[in-house]
Parts: structure tokens; C-alpha cells; sequence
């Protein structure tokens, strides 16, 4: 922060990217966010220091001050006991990490021409053998003797090498337990009466980048409250210094006491009852999409609202397409001022009311028209789906900072299926209080449906909607409840929108930065569009060849949920044991070819060219014929790999974009299954007009499904560093 408040351009490299996210919050809040980047480094890895000095080139232009401060508390034990292991871990972090600094920072200070500061932190245990544990203190020796032979070889470049040998420093690696008793230990150690702190050994620094130290090279300066002035046998005075107890072995890792978690951001993941309640946002809203969307709605408004199925889906075309404009331009807009005031909840909650009582209202749209009317029904469908889309953007934008790293694909996972497992239970309800009763003459089906619900008003098609709406506000009460939010910021709204659609326009402009999320997000465009129009068109198509009424297409929905719910928990498997990229290729490959044996399937024959008989198989009233149970077959197979690269193809959205841009990229993200929606259903509309065969529109989205696979292909499962935003 000293350096910032210099007017300092900084990068600062962590190997915990819990410190690093609370420096980023720090930097942010007082100012200084376009000044400070944050990447994850080990500093004893050679590739990683170099991506470290590119970030920094690349953001800022050059490098004039390099500070090198990785430490670890290291190797402990006795000398006969430390362990070869310990030994190198301890050396690779506190003396090759610094070696590495210098080496790359000299190179880049000469290549611009020279001149430029390099410090390094050492130790007053590196000017006794008394003051610390063996390894660390020969560790911190050679940080001081190369800082020596650094300085001598760089001087004629007019790069200044320098040493800080901090003493007694109350900071998360100083052992001994909480804070307070080791600062009141430290006062106590050495002649100074104060306890040593963090911001004297930002001050010492500060002196040696400055034009005041131009003459001073190749120097170790002492920072300890004269305790090394005290004279020798330091641990004779503070005898756990030295660390050589022989019951106390082993090797101390880390910059930070926390122990919690990481999570996609960096920041401590949630405990389990907040990332667990996290999934249940899923479960409340898919119910809906399954019961109104594609299953008993739609189907409902197209075939006896309006009353002509081609005028029908028609109209929901444009409805889709209206929709998927709106929100391509307000989600990613809305997603960054989300980003900057940092709660997601209070989205979540308003665009979730919204849906409920929007639901709620499906019930008063009547037969031919009647009710709230065509125009009125369209426009609250309308504004369900923009709500719906709004919520699952803020939704999917809290998934980095709730689960844990090594969970979010499972975690992902359980969410669909867990909408699956909603689906299921209330299609069954749906199915056996009020579709059947009155039409099988089964012992275990009521007489009626329940209620007094009149199927021949279609109540049993039209309550599928206060049902939904019930659901969904009981769902997602656990999220709002248990799962943890982003802290507010103290940026006031009107400031945050403008700073937020300021992000847009900037993120836009920096593609080039980007281009990773930009090529992923283009992928999806059209590999999700297909894969949307499979589950979309797949009730169409049946319902087409095979004759299949609503209860049928009902029970094939039931069965099409268990199997989704069954590829969720696998999907959340494959995506953690595989990578999302390489579980997203294997749910698109899969998809495209149960597509083609999908369309094989006509009442005689499968497989394009072998002949079935068409005479029911058995006495069951429903898929009765074996080219039906083919059908039925291949489609729960789809079913599980449909919803497999749903729930890799957010958690890849999660892994590669920057956490502190979480939802402005998944608004972007919801726009890609948006902004090109229209597009399998008009391939599929015009593929079938010109070739007069409902077969060839449905196989033609396989073409999607292959354009987006190959655009995956260039696709890196790596994090963006953020550009132009702290």
C-alpha cells in the first residue's frame, strides 16, 4: 500500500490467493484498483516468475522495482532430523525464489536500457547462526551473499541491489499463537519497546527503491529494533526462535494462517451448508423450464391457446428471439455494476419475485385465445424468460466464490440434477393428480383429477404454472438464507453502473486480452444452441412421427429428467477427474452422435436402414412399437450428456474468467445461449421446408453441435488476469 500511495504501479505475486484477493479488496477500496494486478506465483518455479514479470509488462510497460518477499516459515527440528525434503522446499522458496527475481528482473531493467532496484528480503538470521532455524538461516545467508554479488555484477547497468534483514516481525508466519501474545512476546525481545511490524519493513523499502538510496548497492540493511545490537545468544533470550526443539520437527508452508478451502476466486470457500444451498437455485427455477418451456406450456399455448401449432411456435420464436435481445443488452451491463457493488443476492431475490408472480399469472390464460389473451400471455411469458435468464446470470456468478476448487464441477453437477430431481417430482405429481385420472382405468389413479381441476378447460395443462411458481420461491429460499454473498461495496449505486458499463465498453475493447473467454464463449454460441434445439425439437419430432399425445410426451419428459439427473452426477465426476474442456468434448461428441441415431428413427425401420415391425411389443398403452422404444432409449442417453455439457460449460466459464469480472462474464455467458437462439430453430425451420422431410430439419443441428466442438478446440482451461480493473 506504501508503494501504491507513491503513485506506484504494482504487481503483487502470491502462491495464496487468499492474501492476494485481500490486497485486491484493500487496493480497491481505497482507490487504487487500475494500479494493482494480482497473480498466482511459486516463486521456485522458473515459468511462473516469468509470467509474473510478462503480467507486469504487458499492464503497466516496464519494470523499475522488483521486490523479492516470498517467505515460508520452512524446515524445523533439529539439524540430525530434517529431512532432505524439508531442505529443499525451504531453499527453493526463501533462496532460489530470490535468485529467480533477480535473474529475470536484471534482464528485463537492461533490456529497457537499464537502471532500476531490486531488494530482497533476508533475515537477522541470516547474520547468525543463533537466530533462526538451520535451513532458513542458511537460506537467508544466501539471499545476503547473492544480494552482495548481484549488486557488484548489475552496478555498472546502474541497477541497485539491496538486502532487508527483518528481526522479530509480528506477521501470519511468526509462530506462537494469536496475534496478541506475539506482539507482546516481540515487545519484549528486543531493546526497542514497540513490537516490530509490517509497515517497518514497507518503510525500508520504500527508502531503498527511492532516488535517496541512488548510492547505496550491494547493502544489507538491519530492521530488528536493535536486538542484533543486543548482542549474541539470541536464543538463549527468546528461545523459540532457533526452533530446534527435537520435539518439534517437521516444515511450516504458506503466508497465511487460514486454512479454509480456496475457492475459484481466491477467497476462502464457503462452509458446506452455503455451497450446498447454493445448488438449490438451480432446483427452483429448472422446473419451470422443464414443466412450462418444453414439456406442458408451450406445447399448451401453441396447440389450444392460439390454436394453430405453425402460427404458434411461431410466436414463441419471436418471443425467444425478443427476449435473448433484451438480455444481450442488459446482462452483461447489469452482470459488472453487480461486480463492482458486489452482492448477487438481492438480484437473485428480485428477479426470482418477479418470476413467481409472472408464473403464477399462466393460470388465467385460456383456451382459443381467452382469459388475459394472446398479446397479454405473451408478454408476461416474455417477461418470465428475461428474469429467468437475469437470475441465472447472478446465480452462476456466485459459483467461483462458493465452492471449493477441487468441488465446483461436482458442485455444478448436483445443481442440475437437482432441477432434474424438481422436474421429476412435480411432472409425477402433474401427471398422476390431474393428467391421467379419468383416461386409464388403473386401480391406483384417482377417478378425477384432484381438486375438481376440469381437463377439458385444460386447468391440468394451465396449473403447471402456480405450481412452478410455489416451487420455485420455496427453492430458493436456502440461497438466500445459507449462501454467503459478496461483501457490499461502498461504491453507491449510480457510481457503480457507471463504473460497471465503463467495464463493458473496456472489456470489449481489450478482446485481444480476453480472447480465450471470447473463443469459448463463441463455441457455446453454437454448441449449446444444438444441443438446446435437440431437447427443444426431440417432443416435436416424436410427437410428429410417432403420433404421441400429451400424456405420452409427459411420461417421456419424467423419464428424460431421471436420466438428466443421472448425467448431472456423472458430468460433475468426468469434469473433475477430466477438466471441464476435456468432459465438455466428450458430453459434444456424444450429443451429435445420439443425434444422428435419433433421426435414424422412423415407425419401420432404425438406424436408417433396418426394419422393425411397427405391431406393439407389448400391452403397455405407451411407446408401445420398437422403433418408439428405440426412440425412447437414445433420447435418455442424450438426455445425460445434454445436461453433462451444461454443467461443464459453466464450470469452464468459472475456471477461465477472472474472479473479480465473475458476473460481467456471466452475463456475457448467458448472452452466448441467447443472442443466437433463433438460430436452430430457424436451421431447422428452413433445412425442413427445403428438403419437405422433418427429419433433415432435425439432423441439421448437428452442424451447430460440430462448428461448436471445433471452435473448443482452441480453447485454453486456464484463468484470465484481469485488464484495465483491479
Amino acid at each position: 500500500m506504501r508503494f501504491l500511495a507513491e503513485g506506484a504501479r504494482v504487481v503483487i505475486a502470491d502462491f495464496n490467493e487468499i492474501t492476494g484477493a485481500d490486497v485486491l479488496q484493500q487496493a480497491s477500496e481505497q482507490g487504487f484498483a487500475d494500479s494493482v494486478r494480482f497473480i498466482k506465483t511459486d516463486v521456485a518455479l522458473e515459468a511462473d516468475i516469468e509470467k509474473m514479470f510478462d503480467l507486469a509488462c504487458t499492464d503497466f510497460g516496464r519494470v523499475d522495482i522488483v521486490f523479492n518477499n516470498a517467505g515460508v516459515g520452512g524446515a524445523i527440528g533439529p539439524l540430525t532430523e530434517t529431512t532432505t525434503e524439508s531442505w529443499d522446499y525451504t531453499m527453493d522458496v526463501l533462496a532460489k525464489g530470490v535468485f529467480l527475481g533477480i535473474k529475470h528482473g536484471a534482464r528485463h531493467m537492461r533490456a529497457q536500457g537499464g537502471g532500476g532496484t531490486i531488494i530482497n528480503t533476508a533475515s537477522i538470521a541470516g547474520l547468525s547462526g543463533d537466530a533462526g532455524p538451520l535451513v532458513y538461516s542458511a537460506a537467508k545467508a544466501a539471499v545476503i551473499s547473492m544480494t552482495q554479488s548481484a549488486a557488484v555484477e548489475l552496478a555498472p547497468d546502474r541497477i541497485r541491489v539491496n538486502a532487508i534483514c527483518p528481526g522479530f516481525i509480528a506477521t501470519p508466519l511468526a509462530a506462537g499463537g494469536a496475534p496478541e501474545k506475539i506482539e507482546a512476546r516481540f515487545a519484549q525481545a528486543q531493546p526497542w519497546p514497540d513490537f516490530g511490524k509490517g509497515v517497518h519493513i514497507a518503510g525500508a523499502a520504500l527508502f531503498l527503491a527511492s532516488d535517496d538510496a541512488e548510492f547505496v548497492t550491494g547493502e544489507k540493511l538491519v530492521v530488528d529494533g536493535g536486538l542484533t545490537a543486543a548482542g549474541p545468544e539470541l536464543s538463549k533470550r527468546f528461545p523459540q526462535v532457533s526452533a530446534r526443539d527435537a520435539k518439534i520437527q517437521g516444515v511450516t508452508k504458506g503466508s497465511s494462517l487460514n486454512t479454509k478451502a480456496l475457492s475459484l476466486a481466491g477467497t476462502p470457500a464457503a462452509a458446506p451448508i452455503g455451497y450446498y444451498s447454493w445448488t438449490f437455485g438451480q432446483g427452483a427455477r429448472d422446473p419451470y423450464y422443464i414443466m412450462v418451456v418444453i414439456y406442458i406450456f408451450f406445447p399448451y399455448f401453441s396447440n389450444t391457446v392460439v390454436g394453430d401449432p405453425v402460427q404458434g411456435q411461431s410466436l414463441i420464436g419471436y418471443l425467444n428471439a425478443t427476449a435473448g435481445f433484451i438480455l444481450m443488452l442488459t446482462a452483461p451491463f447489469l452482470g459488472a455494476i453487480a461486480d463492482k457493488n458486489g452482492r448477487r443476492k438481492p438480484w437473485v431475490a428480485a428477479t426470482v419475485l418477479v418470476m413467481v408472480v409472472g408464473a403464477g399469472l399462466l393460470w388465467f390464460v385460456l383456451p382459443e385465445g381467452g382469459g388475459v389473451g394472446i398479446v397479454w400471455a405473451l408478454l408476461i411469458l416474455l417477461v418470465i424468460s428475461v428474469a429467468f435468464a437475469i437470475s441465472e446470470v447472478f446465480h452462476n456468478a456466485m459459483l467461483p466464490s462458493v465452492a471449493p476448487v477441487n468441488k465446483v464441477g461436482a458442485i455444478s453437477g448436483m445443481a442440475f440434477a437437482l432441477g432434474n430431481v424438481g422436474g421429476l417430482l412435480l411432472m409425477l405429481f402433474v401427471l398422476f393428480a390431474f393428467a391421467m385420472p379419468g383416461t386409464q382405468p388403473w386401480s391406483f389413479l384417482p377417478a378425477e383429477p384432484l381438486f375438481g381441476l376440469d381437463r377439458t378447460s385444460h386447468e391440468h395443462d394451465r396449473v403447471v404454472g402456480p405450481i412452478s411458481a410455489v416451487w420455485m420461491l420455496l427453492m430458493t429460499l436456502p440461497v438466500l438464507f445459507f449462501t454467503p454473498d459478496g461483501k457490499t461495496s461502498s461504491t453507491p449505486m449510480l457510481v457503480a453502473a457507471r463504473q460497471g458499463i465503463r467495464d463493458v465498453i473496456e472489456t470489449v475493447k481489450q478482446l485481444k486480452h480476453y480472447s480465450n473467454i471470447a473463443i469459448y464463449l463463441l463455441s457455446r454460441m453454437f454448441f449449446i444452441d444444438g444441443m438446446v434445439g435437440v431437447m427443444t425439437f426431440g417432443g416435436v419430432y416424436a410427437s410428429g412421427t410417432f403420433g404421441w399425445e400429451s400424456t405420452t410426451l409427459l411420461i417421456f419428459g419424467l423419464c428424460s429428467s431421471a436420466s438428466a439427473m443421472l448425467g448431472a452426477y456423472v458430468g460433475g465426476k468426468l469434469d473433475d477427474k477430466l477438466g471441464s474442456i476435456r468432459a465438455l468434448q466428450i458430453a459434444i461428441g456424444m450429443s451429435s452422435l445420439v443425434l444422428l441415431v435419433l433421426v435414424s428413427i422412423q415407425p419401420g425401420t432404425v438406424l436408417y436402414v433396418v426394419s422393425v415391425s411397427t405391431e406393439p411389443v407389448w400391452d403397455f398403452p405407451y411407446f408401445q412399437t420398437t422403433a418408439e422404444i428405440c426412440y425412447f432409449i437414445s433420447n435418455q442417453i442424450f438426455a445425460m450428456f445434454f445436461v453433462t455439457g451444461l454443467s461443464s460449460s459453466r464450470t469452464l466459464m468459472a475456471r477461465i474468467s477472472p474472479p473479480q469480472m465473475a458476473t460481467q462474464f456471466f452475463g456475457l455467458f448467458a448472452l452466448s445461449g441467447t443472442v443466437t437462439a433463433f438460430l436452430a430453430p430457424l436451421m431447422v425451420a428452413t433445412t425442413t421446408d427445403f428438403f419437405q422431410s422433418q427429419r433433415a430439419g432435425f439432423a441439421s443441428l448437428a452442424i451447430l453441435m460440430i462448428i461448436g466442438a471445433v471452435l473448443l478446440l482452441k480453447v485454453r482451461e486456464e484463468q484470465a488476469t484481469v485488464a484495465g480493473s483491479g
